[in-house]
């Protein structure tokens, strides 16, 4: 938790951690922190020690009780109001599942660890998003480089304790890499495997039903873990990447410095396996500078 008068472009992450989302709130409401098992941890704003952004902070564990070898995969801000107006998640699974749920079934008073969603022992979330209605759009990518692009009210509501439906068709030994809900002003799509990044066009992602396999948008070369999808990542004209290595060095891309490719074109491997890779975030207003 800082104040927003500190500068969002220092980066205080260390190793290969990576910022996976930033947002205003105030000491009243509650920080949900969305665990890639299948938890959330729902912490009081108020207990979150204030910091300087260049400060590592605090890790959650020291907040409450929560499995140490998952990451967050996801985080928002959260107060009564969403739970009454019926604010919606939806939710995707590396095997293939999706769903949408209330956030009224996990919003608790008191710091807290809430099960929002129902996992084989070899399954784990990819994608956690807040939605605002059943007329938007969500893409979801597989590994092996197959992309699809549905409409929200594909996705049935059910409750948090839910498995949820088929995400997209995968063939065999396929898995989903990662999702995200198209938002106005997103044009092109990055598209990051383990060796590489490159950008495509939003207009070569075909729009259809849930169950379809989708659009390969890039060449998977069979046992070359080098070719599997790690994440694609919508972007706008001002978007900026932030990119991990497993050596915990970090890169920021612009979308210029992006090689930009036709779907099935691939870019020749650089440097280091790439760990993580996300947007680099700062969309917060000047209207909302008096928060944290």
């Amino acid at each position: 938790r800082i104040l927003l008068a500190n500068d969002p472009k220092d980066n205080f992450t260390k190793g290969n951690d990576i910022i996976i989302t930033e947002y205003v709130g105030n000491l009243r409401d509650r920080s949900l922190l969305f665990l890639e098992n299948g938890e959330c941890a729902v912490i009081a704003n108020s207990k979150i020690p204030e910091c300087k952004f260049k400060e590592v902070g605090t890790h959650i564990n020291n907040l409450i009780s929560a499995a140490a070898d998952y990451k967050v995969i996801a985080a928002m801000n959260a107060d009564y109001k969403q739970a009454v107006n019926k604010q919606q998640i939806v939710v995707v699974t590396k095997s293939g599942l999706i769903k949408r749920c209330e956030l009224s079934e996990i919003i608790t008073k008191r710091t807290s660890l809430i099960g929002y969603a129902k996992l084989d022992a070899d399954d784990k979330i990819v994608s956690v998003f807040p939605i605002d209605n059943e007329q938007q759009k969500v893409v979801i990518c597989s590994k092996r480089g197959y992309i699809n692009c549905y409409s929200i009210e594909q996705i049935p509501f059910v409750s948090k304790s839910a498995k949820g439906v088929k995400a997209m068709g995968l063939k065999d030994n396929d898995a989903v890499a990662s999702a995200f809900l198209l938002v106005d002003g997103v044009t092109q799509v990055a598209v990051i495997t383990n060796t590489q990044v490159k950008r495509i066009e939003l207009a070569q992602i075909p729009y259809g039903n849930r169950t379809n396999i989708g659009k390969a948008v890039n060449t998977y070369i069979a046992n070359n873990n080098a070719f599997s999808i790690l994440k694609v990542i919508p972007l706008t004209n001002n978007s900026t990447i932030v990119k991990v290595d497993v050596t915990g060095a970090k890169e920021y891309l612009t979308v210029g410095s992006i090689n930009y490719l036709a779907y099935d074109q691939r870019v020749n491997a650089v440097g280091n396996e790439i760990a993580d890779a996300n947007l680099w975030i700062s969309n917060i207003k000047d209207s909302d500078k008096a928060d944290e």
